[in-house]
């Protein structure tokens, strides 16, 4: 059965009430039940064999605009994804980001509607929308409705992205990283902790100002135990990043 949900303000789903808990749950309930798409991880093996030897500085930051994009490799419990980030448009004085996850068993996008995003003071960015979309299903809800049950998998999905915004002012101590994307002289190794529903993360993003948008190249956070949840482990690499169809690798990228 196709069910197309919108939430704005203060609308109610569309379809029976007995749907609810059924649609909220659908996107992590089928990528439970999908098989291994051969395609996806031929794309992600691409990716995760992709290798820079550029060396970059970390130079002057450059403001977000319409057009930039970062390829990122995941590796979640030796569970390997990539995520491509996109700035898609703009929206008044806000920014569209399109979180785009391809996983081994499929594809989901989660678009976030930012405003008040300054790399100076980053924790005022407020988000006014956001969309999730897995398949044919779609979620849309208000930056208000994040915060109850109808935004569980878009907090899930987003949450990591945000607070590592947010957390661009933390003090760290300068270090060379290299990552498949090249090396980056002098990042900012800062510690980090991210609390989410299913227990604390910390762990340490070197960021630069040399990657636009999300202005770090790496990432590597655990999650204790909590109760019955088991620890987890994420590594994150930037693969690559540009405007438009154009990657720094110098390799044409599809939208």
């Amino acid at each position: 059965m196709n069910i197309l949900v919108t939430i704005q303000g203060r609308q109610e789903f569309t379809g029976p009430s007995s749907n609810r808990a059924l649609v909220l749950g659908l996107p992590l309930l089928l990528a439970c039940c999908r098989a291994t798409d051969p395609v996806l991880e031929q794309r992600i093996d691409e990716a995760f064999g992709q290798k820079n030897s550029t060396t970059r500085s970390n130079g002057a930051r450059a403001d977000w605009q319409v057009g930039q994009w970062v390829l990122v490799k995941v590796l979640s419990n030796k569970v390997r994804s990539l995520r491509r980030i996109t700035i898609t448009g703009k929206e008044g004085a806000g920014f569209w980001i399109d979180l785009h996850d391809l996983e081994p068993k499929g594809e989901t996008h989660t678009a976030l509607l930012i405003d008040g995003f300054n790399p100076d003071s980053p924790r005022r960015l407020r988000v006014l929308k956001a969309r999730l979309r897995s398949g044919e299903e779609m979620l849309e809800i208000d930056g208000d409705e994040l915060k109850g049950p109808r935004g569980a998998e878009i907090r899930e999905r987003s949450g990591m992205f945000l607070a590592r915004l947010k957390h661009l002012q933390a003090l760290g101590r300068p270090r060379d990283v290299t990552v498949a994307a090249g090396t980056f002289k002098e990042a900012k190794a800062a510690p980090i902790a991210i609390t989410s529903r299913i227990g604390t993360w910390t762990g340490f993003v070197w960021y630069t100002n040399a990657v636009p948008l999300i202005y770090y190249a790496r990432a590597e956070m655990k999650r204790t135990p909590l109760f019955l949840i088991v620890s987890g482990r994420i590594q994150e690499e930037v693969v690559d990043f540009g405007l438009g169809a154009q990657g720094a690798s110098g390799e044409q990228h599809a939208n």
